[in-house]
């Protein structure tokens, strides 16, 4: 939590950090937050019901993976775009499967950018180009 919300530079800054997450006053003291979580459960960590909304006693809960993947804010994987998804570090990656086998295309700056590679790559593959 505290990792993500004062991070200055990498994916953590991105997501959290330059949104404006932040943990709430009341848990600058770890005697205040282990008042209002308790101990943590094994198997789980700290999750915002909010994804857009701070760590505080309101919006937190403990949770496993798989509740907080349900939970998470749709950014990185699917782009919407056919063949592109998003990686952590914010670039675009575009990928073609054919007859089973994924053919990586590179990653690229623009979503636009991921989504040509992979346009060329499906006419390549369907034949349309020579």
């Amino acid at each position: 939590m505290w990792q993500r919300v004062r991070a200055e530079s990498g994916w953590h800054a991105k997501y959290y950090a330059a949104r404006g997450i932040t943990v709430c006053e009341r848990w600058l003291k770890f005697e205040n937050f282990f008042a209002d979580m308790g101990q943590r459960p094994p198997g789980m960590s700290i999750d915002r019901r909010n994804n857009d909304g701070n760590y505080e006693p309101g919006n937190c809960h403990w949770a496993t993976k798989r509740q907080q993947v349900r939970n998470s804010r749709k950014l990185i994987g699917k782009t919407g775009v056919r063949g592109v998804t998003m990686r952590r570090s914010g670039r675009y990656c575009a990928q073609i499967n054919r007859n089973g086998t994924v053919h990586n295309l590179g990653t690229f700056d623009t979503v636009d950018e991921a989504a040509s590679a992979h346009n060329r790559a499906r006419a390549q593959f369907d034949g349309e180009i020579p």
